[in-house]
C-alpha cells in the first residue's frame, strides 16, 4: 500500500529500499512495478546498518490486516532509531509499544496516505542539525526506557515479586 499510495506523492528523487523476507509474493510484485521501489531481500546486520546510515528516513508502513498475523513488539523500530535513522512507523500492534511518538520516531496512521506523506515529507525537509538533535534525543530515550539492563532488572523484579 505504501508504494502505491505514498511513494508517488513524495519527491521524485525518493526511492524505497525494501529489506527482509518477501511477505507476499503478489504484493511484492505489485510494489516492484514502481521503478522507485527496490527489493533487497534479507541482508546481514552490517548491511542493514549501512542501509540505515544512508537512509533519509526508515519507514515501517505496517497495516493491521486482522488475519491473525501481527507485528510483535517492534524491535526493528527501536533498532532503526538507536542506529541513527529517522523513523516513521504505523501506529498498529506492537509497534506502538516500541515507538515513543515524536521522541524516538513518528507514528503515522496505518493506511492513511495523507498522514504518511505529511510525516515523511517533513522529515525529508529537516536540516542536518534538526536530524542530529532529534536522533541524539531518541538515543537518550531508548537508552533510558529500552536498555536490556533495565528490561532485565524489571523482569527479575516481576519474577521475584518485587515489582517497582
Amino acid at each position: 500500500w505504501f508504494v502505491e499510495n505514498v511513494l508517488p506523492r513524495l519527491d521524485e528523487g525518493v526511492s524505497l529500499k525494501i529489506v527482509g523476507a518477501a511477505w507476499d509474493k503478489h504484493e511484492l510484485a505489485r510494489a516492484l512495478r514502481n521503478a522507485r521501489a527496490i527489493y533487497l531481500g534479507r541482508v546481514d546486520d552490517q548491511e542493514l546498518q549501512r542501509l540505515r546510515d544512508g537512509a533519509a528516513v526508515t519507514v515501517m508502513p505496517n497495516l493491521n490486516l486482522n488475519d491473525g498475523d501481527m507485528e510483535g513488539f517492534g524491535l526493528a523500530a527501536l533498532e532503526a532509531a538507536a542506529g541513527g535513522s529517522l523513523l516513521v512507523a504505523s501506529n498498529v500492534e506492537g509497534i506502538v509499544d516500541a515507538v515513543v511518538d515524536k521522541e524516538t520516531g513518528f507514528l503515522a496512521k496505518g493506511g492513511d496516505a495523507d498522514d504518511w506523506v505529511e510525516k515523511v515529507s517533513k522529515l525529508l525537509s529537516w536540516s542536518a542539525n534538526e536530524r542530529a538533535r532529534f536522533l541524539a534525543n531518541a538515543r537518550d530515550v531508548i537508552e533510558k526506557w529500552y536498555s536490556w539492563d533495565r528490561v532485565a532488572r524489571e523482569t527479575l523484579a516481576l519474577a521475584t515479586g518485587r515489582a517497582p
